[in-house]
């Protein structure tokens, strides 16, 4: 069997190869905290509460920190807004900046002998925070269909990411481990939808699936949906009541360049910004959904190998 956390600790860490102080910097804090029950990750996008986004250089998320290496020509520069940069399965696979979510930074520019004392600095912070948090050793073979279960919901902010549409489908009590189908009905006036976002291509959308052209704005909070034939986009299409609530999980990659399914949320059709031959718009109403409705009274979970 393959070693995952090796491959992946040789993947994160590869990214920053052809950036030298961050490199040097990042594998001297790695080296230097010299624990394999904490993941480090390169390179994460983090969601900003004003809406912004960031790229933090390295990143913990079992602890909520994050770590960024200021060079010289960055210091007097205002920040960039990377929006128009990012793919979508980079935005997908962006973390949250939580309360408690904390960010450090090291002058790369200074001296060989401060940007050290600097890493002693956040080797300190990095291990006084994991006492406080009392943190799990890192499992990257964890199940995110255990971890849901155990935890009976499902959040945004837990991040887990899901390896086909069978597993996502035993969170809500359905053992179809084989299936392929994008979007069905499981009950309690809910919807399954497991989509494809369109691909962006010179500033266009195009579809990825069927001629379907799903777009997720860039605060998560709007889904937009349309075809490449118009005559199919109708409000009054069952599937698209508005009572009904539809659970989302979109593809996205892990790290290791892996595709993955990752919840964003529960969306309804809003029927006045929707217009039939057009598009269809569905809005975010929730962030967080209670698997137990689904789970209650249902022993599969108890029978799953």
């Amino acid at each position: 069997m393959n070693d995952l956390k090796r491959d992946y600790l040789i993947k994160t860490f590869s990214r920053t190869k052809r950036k030298d102080y961050e490199n040097y910097i990042i594998n001297g804090i790695w080296h230097k905290l010299d624990r394999i029950d904490i993941q480090p990750v390169t390179q994460q996008y983090v969601k900003r509460s004003d809406g912004k986004y960031a790229l933090i250089d390295l990143f913990f998320p079992q602890i909520n920190l994050g770590i960024e290496i200021d060079e010289e020509y960055h210091v007097n520069n205002n920040e960039h807004d990377l929006l128009r940069e990012m793919t979508m399965e980079q935005l997908l696979s962006s973390c949250l900046e939580t309360k408690d979510f904390r960010l450090l930074r090291v002058k790369a520019y200074e001296s060989l002998n401060d940007i050290n004392l600097q890493i002693d600095e956040i080797i300190r912070e990095i291990r006084q925070r994991v006492i406080e948090y009392d943190i799990d050793e890192w499992d990257i073979y964890k199940n995110p269909v255990d971890q849901a279960i155990m935890n009976k919901r499902l959040s945004v902010n837990d991040n887990l990411l899901f390896d086909t549409i069978g597993q996502i489908c035993f969170c809500f009590g359905k053992n179809t481990p084989k299936t392929q189908h994008a979007y069905f009905h499981i009950g309690n006036d809910y919807q399954l939808w497991c989509q494809k976002l369109a691909m962006k291509v010179d500033n266009n959308f195009k579809s990825v699936s069927k001629g379907w052209i799903n777009i997720l704005s860039d605060d998560w909070n709007t889904i937009s949906e349309t075809n490449d034939d118009k005559s199919i986009i109708n409000t009054n299409n069952p599937l698209s009541l508005p009572g009904r609530k539809r659970i989302v999980f979109a593809k996205s990659k892990d790290t290791l360049g892996r595709n993955k399914y990752r919840f964003i949320g529960i969306f309804k059709l809003n029927i006045d910004e929707s217009k039939n031959g057009e598009v269809i718009i569905y809005n975010r109403v929730a962030e967080e959904i209670d698997l137990s409705i689904f789970l209650r009274n249902n022993s599969m979970i108890h029978r799953r190998k």
